[in-house]
């Protein structure tokens, strides 16, 4: 048993107890969020993979008379609902223990708290017979190019909690790079807290190895020049 319906924004996938299953959802239901214009990412099909094993495993005991039932809503480019619905028993999904296991060598218990991980909400629904699970997708990404002015960063998308830690990881590169570093903001939307300290540890860091160190952002937007002009961070980077 294996069937698609499509309505309202949601791919519905019908699918008996069967593992060899999995991958034709996986690919059915990538397809269908490229489609609706989510970005494709490793995330969702880690989670929905997790949560499809653990219903056909778990949920309905390996039966093939039972189905699972898999339910992909997109609410926007960068979030996803993945619920999937077993046919079990259920379990006591009050005392779940959530926590990647600390001994590497524990082969079981990983998928949940995968998921988990992945996941920026979990919900366990009908006595954890269904699982919903929202992913935040990020759509980050940066280019790094050099002219004759200098080096030059490029990063795409937003620069806030689920991406800073990337953006970290690719300025890091740049501290001994060049005399005059370039922040072109064009592709950039929103800048968080966690987003103006990670350009301010950078900053600091870059200056103090090279105290002659020009630092400049470009293209911002007007509200975000708005942000560094009264979070005075335009003291310490140029903007133009």
């Amino acid at each position: 048993m294996y069937s698609l319906q499509e309505t309202n924004k949601t791919l519905r996938v019908l699918m008996s107890s069967d593992m060899l299953l999995i991958d034709h959802a996986i690919r059915d239901t990538t397809s269908f969020i490229s489609r609706t214009g989510t970005k494709d990412c490793s995330e969702f099909k880690i989670i929905l993979r997790e949560l499809l094993a653990n219903a056909i495993e778990h949920g309905n005991r390996l039966d093939t008379h039972k189905n699972v039932v898999c339910e992909i809503t997109p609410f926007s480019r960068d979030r996803i609902k993945i619920a999937v619905e077993d046919e079990g028993n259920g379990f006591d999904c009050q005392g779940i223990d959530l926590s990647l296991p600390d001994d590497p060598s524990q082969t079981r218990q990983r998928g949940l708290p995968l998921v988990n991980a992945y996941a920026e909400g979990l919900n366990f629904l009908k006595q954890g017979s269904r699982v919903e699970a929202l992913l935040l997708l990020s759509s980050y990404s940066t280019e790094c190019s050099k002219d004759e002015k200098g080096i030059v960063l490029t990063p795409s998308g937003n620069i806030t909690a689920a991406t800073v830690d990337r953006f970290c990881e690719d300025i890091a590169v740049l501290e001994d790079e060049g005399d005059r570093l370039y922040f072109d903001f064009r592709n950039v939307e929103e800048v968080d807290s966690l987003g103006l300290s990670a350009l301010l540890v950078f900053a600091k860091a870059s200056l103090k190895k090279k105290p002659s160190l020009h630092l400049e952002i470009q293209n911002l937007s007007p509200s975000l020049t708005k942000m560094f002009q009264l979070t005075r961070m335009d003291k310490i980077y140029h903007m133009s």
